[in-house]
């Protein structure tokens, strides 16, 4: 079973992602959820610090993405990437 303060991470970044900040709000969050917008803030001081880890968690999930693809690439084309016909980081 999923955690309610998971639940509110996950709810939370599909209401900022489909619907945006605007929609983001304490009431519609609990709506969607099934629960008291006074139940949120037993789990989260604020709507900021839950956009706050919502923000984290998608940077954290974006960085290592980035990190696993260069690993592929290197192996792919060797440890320099040579032969990759990519220059990273360079204009």
């Amino acid at each position: 079973m999923v955690k309610t303060r998971e639940k509110i991470l996950k709810v939370g970044a599909e209401i900022i992602a489909h619907d945006g900040l605007r929609k983001f709000t304490a009431k519609n969050l609990a709506q969607k959820i099934g629960i008291s917008d006074a139940a949120i803030f037993k789990h989260f001081s604020s709507m900021n610090e839950i956009a706050e880890e919502i923000i984290r968690r998608y940077t954290n999930e974006c960085i290592l993405r980035t990190k696993e693809a260069v690993a592929l690439d290197r192996n792919s084309h060797g440890e320099n990437g040579e032969n990759s016909g990519r220059s990273y980081g360079t204009t």
